[in-house]
C-alpha cells in the first residue's frame, strides 16, 4: 500500500522515464524513500483500525440478528 503512495509513484516514475517498457529494478526499488509516521501515531492509527473492526464485526452481527428475524417475520406472514 506505501508503494501506492504518491510519493512512491513520484520516485518511481522518476525512474521509469524515456525506455520503451518502464520497469523499476530491485536496485531502484531499494532507493524508494518510504516515510514512516512516529511509533506513537502507529500505534494511534493500528488502535483505531482495531477498534474499526469490532465495531463492523458487532454492526455485521447485529445486521445478520435482524435479517433472521425479518425472515421469520415475512413467513410468518405469508404461512399462517
Amino acid at each position: 500500500m506505501i508503494l501506492r503512495s504518491i510519493l512512491s509513484l513520484k520516485q518511481m516514475e522518476q525512474r521509469t522515464t524515456g525506455g520503451n517498457y518502464p520497469a523499476i529494478t530491485a536496485e531502484y526499488l531499494k532507493q524508494i524513500r518510504i516515510v514512516l509516521a512516529d511509533k506513537a501515531t502507529q500505534e494511534k492509527i493500528t488502535s483505531g483500525v482495531q477498534s474499526s473492526y469490532s465495531k463492523m464485526r458487532t454492526l455485521r452481527a447485529q445486521a445478520a440478528e435482524v435479517l433472521v428475524s425479518t425472515q421469520k417475520q415475512v413467513e410468518q406472514m405469508i404461512l399462517p
